[in-house]
């Protein structure tokens, strides 16, 4: 085969439809500045636009595609598909092709690999999402089709290691590698980047931006999270808070609204206002530029969030931010480990509405702590907030997930875990809080959701977690 690009990287379905993928983005506008040849496929947007079925990537069927028995159904009808993606890659000459996984996509990822094996002399790592947890690595593993598994923010290391692989050197060890044939034990993970100005911002000139539903682009103004909640694994994997700087961020909105005439964004960070000084510095020069843009972003209900800075705000374009409230206990934010008490959320709530901004929540139902008077203490909280929530984002019942807080130290929560733990979520029980209660008390708030005409945008009460009490 004649070799052409350094590396192809794919992304894999099942993800997200109208924005191109953030992740391998940053990784090929990284790589081209370092001189790496580099060829990108969005297989997840070319296989949506060719489905005819296109349900199979709505939030509720996520779970289709990380079943066997349902997975081997998808692959059937996608077949033709997923052989003409590969063409394609392999077509494109790359010594390397790096997957970019979820926890949703192991098994697509593991097909993709296999069939590129088949079709040419490639090397194939995978990263993102679906390699960060040791379960989801011994899956990708399976059969041997996948060479090396990246683990952690990739830019530096992928880097680093076509550097060494285009000198012939593939079996040395490197922090944030797992090669074929090493065990998990001897992973050493590397420190994240902490100058964040130096990965440079994707460009997305790699992406065709007609294949995608919306004309709106991600964006990051940091990396990291300042919040300490028991039930997000989010902190352990991208570690403290890292700002860009507030220039770098101008600049690349410049950048859009020249190159890719796009003025509308989201802000993929974890919390955008996780420094408010920040945040009010790159608010500043947008306004002072006269920048026309609009934006969305998740963000904390701070007790400080100051009537001014949030006027600020809007007239630097942001039209929503969403949320993390999940619930109207003092008692049960203390437990989860929120940074803010109830009253401080409905400030936050208040003031965002008074300037102009759509203020989302989130909700997540049956905390191990999570008594009936809890409970009525959150629906009561909605109903009195009702004039300043706009959306409820998401309602979820609360699962346990991989390497956050609760799974680590469960003893302290004094929960049992299921025997068959799933992909992502992990069913538990504590008393008479379980499964059935947790989703009986989600439908309960839907109700009142739907009696209070408050839209809601996703839920989890379609999984189907493992055994239950």
């Amino acid at each position: 085969m004649k070799k052409g690009n350094d590396i192809a990287l794919v992304q894999a379905p099942p993800w997200g439809l109208f924005s191109p993928p953030l992740g391998i983005a940053y990784l090929a506008s990284y790589l081209e500045k370092k001189n790496i040849s580099v060829k990108v496929f969005d297989v997840n947007v070319a296989l949506f636009n060719t489905a005819q079925d296109k349900t199979l990537w709505n939030f509720e069927r996520k779970d289709e595609w990380n079943k066997a028995e349902t997975f081997d159904i998808i692959r059937d009808v996608f077949d033709r598909e997923i052989s003409s993606c590969v063409d394609r890659v392999i077509a494109a000459g790359p010594e390397i092709v790096g997957i970019s996984t979820n926890q949703n996509s192991l098994l697509f990822s593991l097909e993709f690999a296999r069939r590129l094996k088949q079709a040419g002399d490639v090397f194939v790592i995978a990263g993102g999402g679906g390699c960060l947890n040791a379960h989801e690595r011994d899956i990708l593993r399976r059969d041997g089709v996948i060479d090396a598994l990246v683990v952690g923010e990739g830019e530096e290391v992928l880097y680093e290691f076509i550097e060494k692989f285009k000198n012939g050197v593939i079996a040395s060890p490197m922090e944030g590698v797992l090669l074929k044939g090493q065990r998990d034990t001897e992973l050493v993970l590397r420190s994240a980047p902490p100058n964040l100005d130096k990965l440079f911002f994707p460009t997305y000139k790699e992406f065709d931006l007609s294949q995608y539903g919306s004309p709106f682009l991600c964006l990051l103004s940091s990396r990291g999270c300042i919040g300490r909640c028991v039930f997000c694994n989010d902190r352990f994997y991208q570690g403290r808070i890292r700002l860009r700087s507030p220039e770098k961020i101008v600049e690349e909105i410049e950048y859009h609204l020249i190159n890719n005439k796009i003025s509308n964004f989201s802000f993929n960070d974890l919390l955008v206002n996780a420094d408010l000084k920040h945040l009010d510095a790159w608010c500043g020069m947008i306004i002072k530029k006269k920048l026309k843009v609009k934006w969305n972003a998740q963000a904390l209900a701070r007790a400080d969030m100051s009537a001014e800075l949030l006027d600020r705000i809007k007239e630097a374009g942001c039209e929503v931010l969403q949320y993390g409230i999940e619930s109207g206990s003092d008692s049960v934010l203390e437990g989860m480990g929120k940074l803010f008490k109830a009253a401080d959320a409905e400030k936050v709530l208040c003031l965002t509405h008074d300037a102009g901004i759509q203020a989302w929540v989130n909700i997540i139902v049956g905390f191990p702590w999570e008594m009936e008077r809890d409970f009525q203490e959150t629906v009561s909280f909605i109903e009195r907030n009702r004039g300043n929530i706009d959306r409820v984002g998401s309602l979820n019942t609360c699962n346990v997930v991989f390497n956050s807080y609760m799974m680590n130290n469960k003893e302290e929560f004094g929960i049992v875990l299921s025997e068959k733990p799933e992909l992502v979520e992990i069913s538990w029980h504590k008393g008479d809080n379980c499964d059935t209660l947790r989703k009986e008390r989600a439908l309960r708030l839907k109700s009142v959701l739907a009696r209070l005409n408050l839209p809601l945008g996703q839920d989890n009460l379609f999984v189907v977690p493992g055994r239950t009490q």
